[in-house]
């Protein structure tokens, strides 16, 4: 609200986003527009599940952040691994430090490209609050043009409702 230009980024088993351009969504040619997950950070990286190495989704994805802690937090689903970093867990603390490290890093290419007013994370990964949103404005700072550094990086404040939310404006339109 109150913004003609910004990037909504969802963050569950996948990655992608909404990108709001003159306040209007913004759908592209063949209406993809948004399919960020697919980023490539590092071609040497982590296998992703489309096949590629090293993108974005491979790195922030609650996948990745349950994988990471397979060996140390054993059954636990993103709320437990919340709930262990909060409390103080130096390897669930460190997944969300990662995550959002390569979260920045991915927002730097879109805040370069369309130097949107805000960007705003939802999904189940915007759970983690602050454990990510921080690290991610670090990642976008070291990666990001002095001009659009600064993007402000909040957490969506409709939780896990922003996609129903949307789905229902889209369609009363």
């Amino acid at each position: 609200r109150g913004h003609s230009s910004s990037v909504f980024v969802k963050i569950s088993s996948g990655v992608g986003a909404g990108l709001i351009i003159g306040n209007e969504l913004f759908h592209g040619a063949g209406g993809t527009a948004g399919e960020i997950g697919h980023l490539t950070l590092d071609e040497q990286g982590p296998l992703c599940r489309c096949g590629s190495r090293g993108c974005l989704e491979a790195y922030t994805s609650t996948v990745n952040v349950l994988a990471m802690l397979a060996g140390q937090l054993p059954g636990s689903d993103l709320e437990g691994v919340v709930t262990a970093a909060s409390e103080g867990n130096v390897s669930a603390q460190r997944a969300f430090e990662d995550a959002g490290l390569h979260l920045g890093w991915g927002l730097a290419s879109i805040v370069n490209l369309l130097n949107p007013e805000i960007v705003v994370v939802g999904g189940d990964m915007a759970r983690a609050g602050e454990l990510l949103l921080e690290s991610a404005r670090i990642g976008l700072r070291r990666h990001a043009l002095d001009s659009v550094a600064l993007t402000p990086v909040l957490a969506s404040e409709l939780g896990e409702r922003a996609s129903l939310v949307g789905a229902v404006l889209i369609a009363a339109e």
